[in-house]
């Protein structure tokens, strides 16, 4: 399953419009840029958050300098 149910279809369009196929592909990606695509809301990055932390992933670290 490249996403879990629980996220919704528009947060699903825009990921794979932004070319990702699945949740592992996330992994080491900025929360603030996934956050900027249109479709993924509030709710869609508390859900790709929570399925990161359980497959031992995480969002790459924010740059301090940027």
């Amino acid at each position: 399953m490249p996403f879990p149910k629980e996220l919704a279809k528009p947060a699903i369009r825009a990921l794979r419009i932004a070319g990702f196929d699945s949740i592992d592909a996330l992994h080491n990606q900025r929360y603030a840029d996934i956050a900027k695509l249109h479709g993924v809301g509030d709710k869609a990055l508390k859900t790709i958050t929570a399925e990161l932390a359980r497959r031992g992933l995480a969002w790459q670290k924010e740059d301090a300098n940027a």
